[in-house]
């Protein structure tokens, strides 16, 4: 085993990462924005989905096979799925934040998992008993996929304890894969899995053991992909639906189940870290330039498509009918978190911000317990609610289980130093290279103020790298003698100095609103407009603006924009516009053999954080809006 570390992908051996993470344990949050985020979490959210995980089924699906309960399966064949997110979550957050109670209830939860586990390694509650015969018989059904998400959630339990009974667990599962898929496996058959998600995972095993069995198996499973392994489970949506529509060496264009597709890429990038393949670097670059300028939506949302929940055309962008699934939101976080280790480029850690701020917390309440599904851009009339769960509940412990590991994805360190990704008030303690250490602490109310404050707490030689957003237009960096810098947005800005206990640095972002437009390909979209401000995009929300229908609201070019708190939700910055509203002129009907004719009057409009829309009500909503 290797040492214990509380990181969420261990990097600190892999051969071709220029970054290494940041244990979980080395950062404390600060009263602010995530810490509030990472409280509801542990109190309110992780509570809850055991709630329900325990009233679906979920749980004793688990005891019926252990013989502990008698009771029919409830549920869809990947319900196990579930149940390990939700104990990885419990596990990130225990990393974070020990509490004893929480540890005995995922103990208690551990034993029920294991008792389900057959004596060859196998693990599947939906087929170990009457559908025995048919385990290994469809790879669309998900078994590979649940026992990639009972890897993960082993490998984050025993770094967050130290404990190895849910590792053991895994471990065996893993080796009965081993010996089941590959032509150096016992039984020789050729397999893998419809979902991805055991390529990241066997990878992970592989960082935490040691065993290069692992890394092994989880190049088999990426380099068999696109050789007609899958079959026709879902032919109607093309071999491209499950990522079996060629080799992944080949893929240049992000296509199919968009979850699926972005999984792939976290394992293939996995690889990449371990044994540089160019053929494979090659594609991870030209699937991210795909997904990046033609298929994802300006909130970072990612699958336009309902119909196989899947990335659709280039420049396919529907705002009424976004699919948007908050697991591929999430996903992407994942597969840029890796780039980053990969390669240190701060476009990767630009996008992790913009998609949580905008693709991933819409899809969880204030409250903590309702959730989003589906993450539309516009709501005209008033019908997308959030639920408390889902019959196919994949998004919630999705959410809680990235919600829990945050701290993880904040910094990262290099020989050089230390790289500051996001803006979190927080106490860090963070080793650079051997016995070296950084003491730092960041103090802020970003984002929605521009200043933050990062005071060094040791005496050290080391750089510190400072992620400068690429929407900052105009940043300024005071050194602790006072000099001030200019610092271009969309790079580390790379500081490389003795320092001193007490010295104190300084940053200040541009976080004037923005407004963003739509490339013409983008249909819906054209003689629209979006604000931002600062990682922020903004949405009209028709409980600030009474009677008026955001279809009807015109922005012109020249429109005054100024932000001021929100009185609904404390601390938060919202947008105030001198808008002009659209009356239309006879005639009222559905077609016309004239231009429709309107009359504009001034009409101020209140917009607020996307993330936020859904939770005062029902509400008619939209992202994009008219110019004039």
């Amino acid at each position: 085993m290797s040492k214990i570390s509380k990181v969420v992908v261990d990097t600190s051996n892999s051969q071709h990462a220029k970054l290494r993470p940041v244990p979980i344990d080395g950062t404390k949050l600060q009263q602010g924005f995530w810490d509030e985020k990472l409280k509801v979490n542990k109190t309110v959210t992780i509570p809850t989905q055991y709630e329900q995980i325990e009233a679906t089924g979920r749980l004793d699906n688990f005891r019926r096979v252990a013989g502990k309960k008698d009771v029919p399966f409830q549920g869809r064949y990947y319900n196990d799925s579930d149940v390990y997110k939700w104990m990885e979550a419990v596990s990130w957050s225990l990393a974070y934040d020990y509490d004893p109670d929480l540890d005995l209830l995922l103990d208690r939860v551990i034993e029920d998992v294991a008792g389900a586990q057959w004596p060859d390694g196998y693990i599947n509650t939906y087929f170990s008993l009457e559908r025995a015969d048919q385990r290994w018989t469809n790879f669309d059904l998900h078994e590979m996929y649940c026992g990639g998400h009972l890897i993960q959630a082993a490998v984050a339990h025993y770094r967050a304890t130290g404990k190895i009974t849910l590792l053991d667990v895994a471990i065996r599962f893993a080796d009965h894969l081993c010996d089941t898929f590959g032509p150096s496996s016992k039984h020789g058959r050729d397999g893998t899995d419809g979902h991805p998600e055991i390529e990241m995972a066997l990878v992970e095993l592989y960082r935490t053991t040691g065993n290069n069995r692992y890394l092994e198996q989880a190049k088999y499973f990426v380099d068999v992909r696109g050789h007609g392994i899958l079959g026709s489970a879902y032919g109607h949506m093309g071999l491209e639906y499950h990522q079996d529509h060629k080799p992944f060496r080949e893929m240049r264009e992000i296509v199919g189940h968009a979850v699926r597709a972005l999984y792939l890429n976290c394992g293939s990038t996995d690889i990449e870290l371990e044994q540089h393949d160019e053929e494979i670097r090659e594609s991870l670059h030209a699937l991210w330039e795909d997904m990046t300028t033609r298929k994802m939506y300006v909130t970072g949302g990612l699958g336009s498509r309902y119909e196989g929940e899947s990335f659709g055309s280039p420049y396919e962008l529907p705002n009424a009918r976004a699919y948007c699934e908050t697991c591929a939101a999430i996903a992407s976080i994942m597969w840029n978190w890796r780039l980053l280790l990969l390669e240190g480029d701060p476009k990767y850690a630009d996008l992790i911000e913009h998609t949580l701020y905008n693709a991933v917390l819409p899809g969880i309440a204030q409250s903590g317990d309702k959730y989003f599904y589906e993450n539309p851009l516009a709501d005209y009339y008033a019908q997308h609610t959030r639920s408390a769960w889902f019959e196919c509940a994949c998004c919630p412990p999705n959410i809680a289980r990235l919600i829990a590991s945050l701290p993880g994805y904040l910094y990262s360190t290099s020989n050089e130093g230390v790289w500051i990704h996001q803006y979190v008030p927080s106490t860090n303690r963070v080793q650079i290279e051997d016995e070296d250490e950084l003491e730092f602490v960041v103090e802020t109310n970003y984002p929605w103020e521009d200043e933050i404050k990062i005071k060094i707490l040791t005496n050290i030689h080391c750089a510190l790298n400072l992620r400068i957003p690429s929407w900052s237009q105009s940043s300024e960096i005071t050194l602790p003698n006072n000099e001030h810098l200019q610092a271009a947005g969309g790079n580390y800005f790379t500081i490389e100095r003795h320092w001193k206990a007490g010295d104190l640095l300084a940053l200040r972002l541009d976080l004037s609103p923005q407004r963003i437009y739509a490339h013409p390909y983008v249909d819906e979209d054209i003689q629209k407009v979006v604000f931002t401000r600062g990682p922020i995009v903004f949405c009209f929300e028709d409980v600030d603006n009474k009677g008026l229908d955001p279809r009807d609201v015109l922005i012109p070019e020249n429109a005054r924009v100024v932000d001021f708190p929100h009185s609904d939700f404390q601390g938060v910055r919202a947008l105030h516009i001198q808008s002009m509203q659209r009356h239309l002129i006879q005639p009222q009907t559905l077609y016309s053999r004239e231009i429709y004719k309107y009359d504009a009057v001034p009409q101020e409009c209140v917009l607020i954080p996307y993330f936020l829309w859904n939770n005062r009500g029902k509400s008619r909503m939209s992202v994009w809006l008219n110019r004039i």
